[in-house]
């Protein structure tokens, strides 16, 4: 536009647009440790990132572990499988024969909470129920209306360890929680590390100014 002294003056703004007027999300880690607080966060906000109050609900379910301890693949998963599923177990045992050690393929099993939310009036999440489940990898959704009725969703797959606890959190090769990272001088740094597995062997290495240091291999 101009004004009445001749000067042009321009705005522009951007805009979003999509199938649902509004976005969901929970701020949830994907490492969970069970002793900690237990207080997230829903944000419900429109598709220019303003905060909106939507109701909706938050449900956890247990994920069913594989029956069998599976190693990371060390190839491509084939178009076509050239042997039946129960001669690839039996000569493969720690391979996957589809994806069904992939953890979007687990199948559910209980629904051990369920709870409602409202962040017109707040947008805090207490999950203390945390506190008392057994760990293991558990399915967390929350669910919501936008203006139009259309559902919006958002999912996260999250692990739930015990740093007190001498059995292994997954049915997994392998795994790793950071329990304590960031130490001032003379603290101790923490990981649990756990496997299904038997037998299993680590080699840890602490490196310093890109010289190693001191090396280990530790059994679990």
């Amino acid at each position: 536009m101009t004004d009445i002294n001749g000067e042009t003056r321009t705005s522009i703004q951007t805009v979003r647009v999509g199938t649902t007027s509004m976005e969901l999300s929970l701020s949830i880690k994907n490492e969970i440790d069970r002793s900690a607080e237990q207080k997230y966060e829903v944000s419900t906000r429109n598709l220019n990132g303003e905060k909106v109050g939507a109701k909706g609900k938050v449900t956890v379910t247990k994920l069913i572990e594989p029956d069998r301890v599976f190693r990371p693949s060390l190839w491509e998963r084939p178009d076509l499988n050239g042997i039946s599923k129960s001669e690839f177990n039996e000569l493969f045992p720690n391979d996957q024969y589809e994806n069904e050690g992939e953890l979007a393929q687990l199948k559910k099993g209980a629904q051990i909470v369920s709870k409602n939310f409202d962040t017109e009036k707040s947008t805090e999440l207490l999950l203390n129920e945390f506190k008392s489940i057994e760990g293991g990898r558990y399915l967390i959704e929350a669910t919501a209306v936008d203006t139009f009725g259309v559902e919006v969703k958002d999912a996260r797959y999250v692990t739930i360890y015990d740093k007190t606890s001498t059995k292994p959190t997954t049915n997994e090769l392998w795994s790793i929680f950071p329990v304590a990272l960031n130490c001032e001088p003379g603290q101790s740094a923490q990981l649990l590390i756990s496997t299904a597995a038997n037998n299993m062997s680590i080699l840890m290495e602490v490196e310093k100014n890109g010289k190693i240091v001191k090396s280990e291999i530790i059994k679990l």
